[in-house]
């Protein structure tokens, strides 16, 4: 989230930059009713650089202030498929299946050993099925031990879960997250959300750089429209005199 919103800093700061440039420009201007500082010219030069430079700072104001709410208001869509990023029930289930697994390794009898290992069958069994309608999920899930370290070592001969699951595990690591409590670890699959952020931060680019090239585009043709055309007429006018 911190990366995404680093394009709508950027943009708040050009807004603001461009709010102190037109504030400058001002201070500037009323520098020339200082004794000394103004300049006599022509009256009818005057006003027409004035009218041009009101209309310039207008148009300019006005692309600016629009990209600036285009790319606010667009920049949450492509945060839309980054919703397992902030998904609370892979750890959720983490915790709740380690509470059943402390609850087997506190047993005192081969009995109480029993009830406890089908109720983490179970439990293990219903968190697979919950994720049977979506795009990630659990692929691994195994019994053992936390170290100090903070590596996490399977105890299969202890307790072998038997479990289906739709998700295989991927072939890149980066796809792979692990949730390691104190006798569960349960490893999801995250290959198709990474791939739609990938697509959605593609996207993002895609879109930003569309969206400059646009604005500057029209940009260039309205300082062409309200500078460059009035200048080219005076000085076609100066030359026929």
């Amino acid at each position: 989230a911190s990366q995404d919103n680093v394009i709508v800093v950027r943009a708040a700061r050009a807004a603001k930059l461009g709010a102190r440039a037109g504030r400058l420009s001002r201070a500037v201007k009323l520098l020339k009713m200082l004794p000394g500082m103004s300049t006599k010219e022509d009256a009818s030069k005057v006003k027409i650089a004035r009218v041009i430079s009101n209309q310039l700072n207008t148009v300019l104001s006005t692309r600016v202030a629009f990209l600036t709410i285009c790319v606010v208001v667009v920049l949450p869509l492509f945060q839309m498929l980054q919703y397992p990023e902030m998904d609370d029930s892979m750890g959720t289930w983490a915790e709740l299946l380690d509470r059943n697994a402390a609850f087997f390794k506190q047993a005192t009898n081969s009995t109480e050993r029993l009830e406890q290992q089908a109720l983490l069958q179970t439990e293990v069994e219903r968190m697979m099925s919950a994720y049977d309608s979506f795009s990630y999920g659990p692929f691994h899930v195994c019994y053992g031990d936390l170290s100090s370290s903070g590596t996490f070592e399977c105890r299969t001969d202890l307790l072998n879960l038997n479990y289906t699951s739709k998700f295989s595990m991927p072939q890149r690591k980066a796809s792979i997250r692990e949730y390691s409590q104190e006798a569960i670890q349960v490893s999801f699959n995250l290959v198709v959300p990474k791939q739609e952020e990938s697509a959605a931060g593609m996207g993002l680019l895609c879109f930003v750089v569309l969206v400059m090239c646009i604005f500057g585009l029209l940009m260039s043709q309205s300082i062409s429209q309200v500078a460059l055309l009035p200048l080219e007429r005076m000085l076609s006018v100066v030359r026929q005199r």
